[in-house]
């Protein structure tokens, strides 16, 4: 159940591109971390203490088989709706064994994963 509802915020996230006019996207990328091999590529960056062994959520993202202005995926859609991560509060928790932020003490930060994806992906 709890896969089921993250991947409906995921899939609620994807959705407000098109809302916002870029509706024009062909398949979704589900785009996964593991968390020891990224650690070692940005060491400095990364939180120990928010490594998981498993597999993680980086994201869920539009993508188009033909690029449109050198890119395969509609991004910047445009910061109109901001992203309110009081909505997320009831999934904290989920959130942070699914989706961990691992650049941010703070897990709901407004500089942190999620806004970043909000930003670049919708």
């Amino acid at each position: 159940m709890k896969q089921f509802i993250l991947f409906s915020l995921f899939a609620a996230l994807c959705f407000a591109c098109s809302y916002r006019g870029f509706s024009d996207w062909d398949f979704l990328v589900l785009s996964q971390s593991w968390h020891i091999t990224l650690c070692k590529t940005e060491p400095k960056l990364c939180i120990p203490s928010k490594l998981k062994s498993h597999f993680t959520i980086h994201g869920l993202w539009q993508n188009l088989y033909q690029p449109i202005k050198n890119h395969f995926y509609p991004q910047c859609c445009g910061v109109d709706d901001v992203l309110d991560l009081q909505n997320l509060k009831s999934l904290e928790k989920d959130l942070r064994f699914f989706w961990p932020d691992l650049f941010y003490e703070e897990d709901m930060s407004t500089k942190g994963l999620y806004a970043h994806e909000w930003i670049k992906h919708g």
